[in-house]
């Protein structure tokens, strides 16, 4: 295996090598290697493998230098509808006022049923049809607030956490490595047809996807760690993040 310093495009496709970075690594049985790389993190590499009788592959997918982990920390909630994931150490059950009953900001707080247009909900005004018991962490929920309040939690990972999405619509926390939504969003292909992030301080959507939108909607450029999303699928596929 030799690995080369990529020049990279947002999607991967057509990356090259450009400068070798060591000598080259010799592959165990399983395929599997290691090699210590003068890269830092944000960068790209990218591989060409060469068989016992000397014949070279063409250059293999780029993948993107990681730092080592992502850590996903307390939630700020404005007031009106916030699309956030909750980031407790353990689930959250609901009472009759949230976030405490001597500071009971929220009001109401609904969970996407992923592929459906259906929601679980919780609603501080009545326990009728009260359908969401609890916040579950890693989690993602619409909550409407009356005055800004913080959801206190955090946790921090090692690595990508994966997410199995149904054809439609799906509400998403994204636990991986920030960057540009054709990068963050490459395990999808092209079953990914749409991507909406809401924007809490103007109270609308940003869009990124196929073009249907006014121009003022095609301004999501960044997926962030341990933010929220709505993603729209042809058909189901796995959600793999960037390492982180």
């Amino acid at each position: 295996m030799e690995i080369y310093l990529a020049e990279h495009t947002p999607g991967g496709i057509g990356d090259y090598g450009t400068v070798p970075l060591g000598p080259p690594v010799t592959a165990g049985s399983s395929g599997q290697f290691t090699a210590s790389l003068p890269v830092s993190p944000g960068q790209w590499i990218i591989a060409t493998a060469t068989d016992g009788d000397g014949n070279t592959s063409e250059f293999g997918p780029s993948v993107r230098v990681g730092a080592g982990a992502v850590v996903c920390g307390n939630v700020h909630l404005l007031p009106g509808w916030n699309h956030v994931a909750y980031f407790g150490s353990q689930p959250l059950l609901l009472g009759d006022a949230f976030p405490s009953a001597a500071n009971p900001a929220v009001t109401a707080i609904y969970e996407a049923i992923d592929g459906s247009s259906g929601y679980r909900r919780w609603l501080a005004a009545t326990p009728a049809g009260r359908t969401l018991p609890a916040l579950e962490p890693g989690r993602e929920y619409w909550f409407l607030a009356t005055a800004p309040v913080t959801l206190e939690g955090g946790f921090s990972v090692s690595f990508p956490v994966p997410a199995s999405l149904q054809a439609g619509w799906n509400d998403v926390v994204y636990i991986g490595g920030s960057a540009d939504p054709r990068d963050a969003f490459a395990s999808l292909g092209d079953r990914l047809l749409q991507v909406a992030k809401w924007d809490a301080a103007r109270q609308r959507w940003l869009r990124y996807g196929d073009g249907r939108g006014p121009a003022w909607a095609l301004e999501l450029q960044q997926v962030e760690a341990c933010s929220v999303y709505q993603l729209l699928l042809s058909e189901p596929a796995t959600l793999v993040p960037l390492q982180p």
